[in-house]
């Protein structure tokens, strides 16, 4: 059974094109986590250039 992170995980991704960058999902998710009240925080790592790349290349 999936966790609240991984089913909001894939929620970001729907609908958002092949081309979202790490970034902006990470972004979209932490978004879901703190409008549904979850005290998760996810954390992203990795440099600059690896958090701008597509999360699809």
């Amino acid at each position: 059974m999936a966790g609240n992170f991984h089913l909001l995980l894939l929620q970001g991704r729907e609908g958002a094109g092949t081309d979202i960058t790490r970034g902006e999902l990470d972004a979209k998710v932490a978004g879901y986590i703190k409008k549904l009240g979850y005290g998760q925080v996810p954390q992203l790592e990795g440099t600059k250039l690896s958090i701008g790349e597509g999360v699809f290349t």
